[in-house]
């Protein structure tokens, strides 16, 4: 009976049909960007803001104006020449990209235009912009414009409704978790993060940087994840959660790695980005996640509760879960229909452009970046 509560909760693996993903070593594929309890959160600080990116082309225009298409352009020459491509995919429409990072070029291609806000550290030096809307018609469009003003206004009520299910969902989350709490045996939860810590990502590896990465979207096509992280290790642990136990576990890894200087990648829940739902520890190759369909070890967390005494909050847990479930496919019925609104909008400016000029501004980006 317990197992058909999550059902509206449970993550799947994405499985879109983005040109050539392939998510390796050399080609992660992951977001920057989550729909959270508190709205759209950015990571895009996080993500493309560190000195291992030197130029970072900043794409404008708005909808419709061909970007996703030129990230990916970027990215399939930056695959054939060999060079480690990472994709960051739209939290709120997977098959669309929010940017392209090529490693060994120190080079990454973002979407600039709200809501993903970037605050250059040296406009013209370091970030560099590039503007798609060029290739429109503004006269065409401004003969469009009631359509795409009430498009415009129902995809935005779509995300607002999305947001007061999350932010729903997420009272009742913690309320699930603080139910948890006082129940969860966390000695014995400690002294098996401090020995499997030691015993496989101890290493000390430079200034121990943390970077983040995020591998799971609540958006228009479900509550899907990457598996990069666990791609990207030689060795990944499923951290299996019972009763929002394992959140706890991933805090305790994420805490031991931040106090022993080791270099790692986390991942944060895009329904509360307080919380780690995965992490890679980069020098040992070593991932912990609580998604993915392989991995080499499971950790049940079940062991790690006082499942007597928990038994008597059992219904209280049940409901709230029920009641999450129900609230978070809602949330994902209004992004899925934000998208659907977005499409028309882009078939909108898509009729308003002149996509030779989009070819010609995509062909001059490679050539910056790739010569």
């Amino acid at each position: 009976m317990e197992k058909t509560v999550f059902s509206a909760t449970a993550p799947t693996p994405f499985n879109g049909t983005v040109e050539n993903i392939s998510e390796t070593i050399r080609t992660p594929h992951f977001f920057a960007a989550a729909n959270s309890e508190k709205g759209f959160v950015s990571f895009f600080e996080d993500v493309f803001g560190g000195n291992d990116i030197e130029r970072l082309f900043i794409l404008g225009g708005g909808p419709g104006s061909g970007k996703s298409t030129m990230m990916k352009k970027v990215g399939e020459i930056s695959e054939k020449e060999g060079f480690t491509t990472e994709y960051i995919h739209c939290s709120s429409s997977p098959l669309s990209l929010d940017g392209v990072i090529v490693r060994e070029k120190k080079t990454a291609v973002i979407d600039g235009t709200s809501p993903h806000i970037y605050i250059p550290r040296a406009a013209g030096v370091r970030e560099i912009n590039i503007d798609p809307g060029a290739a429109w018609d503004t006269d065409a469009l401004f003969s469009h414009r009631e359509k795409i003003f009430s498009l415009t206004d129902a995809k935005k009520s779509e995300y607002r409704k999305a947001y007061i299910y999350l932010r729903a969902a997420g009272l009742l989350y913690k309320e699930m978790r603080d139910t948890v709490l006082p129940y969860v045996l966390e000695e014995k939860l400690k002294n098996n993060v401090r020995n499997i810590f030691q015993n496989t990502a101890s290493k000390k590896v430079g200034t121990g940087k943390g970077h983040v990465r995020i591998q799971r979207a609540v958006s228009g096509a479900g509550n899907i994840y990457f598996e990069s992280l666990s791609k990207m290790a030689q060795r990944t642990y499923l951290v299996a959660d019972y009763r929002g136990i394992a959140h706890i576990y991933m805090g305790e890894l994420l805490h031991a790695a931040q106090k022993a200087g080791v270099e790692y990648t986390v991942s944060y829940d895009p329904e509360d980005i307080t919380l780690a739902d995965g992490i890679l520890f980069n020098a040992a190759g070593v991932a912990f996640t609580m998604y993915a369909k392989s991995f080499d070890k499971r950790i049940n967390c079940e062991r790690f509760a006082d499942k007597d005494a928990l038994s008597n909050m059992r219904q209280k847990y049940i409901f709230a879960a029920r009641s999450r479930s129900s609230l978070l496919a809602e949330a994902y019925d209004a992004l899925k229909g934000a998208a659907k609104f977005h499409d028309c909008i882009e078939k909108e400016y898509a009729d308003c452009t002149d996509f030779s000029v989009t070819e010609h501004i995509s062909r001059n980006l490679c050539e910056r970046i790739f010569g």
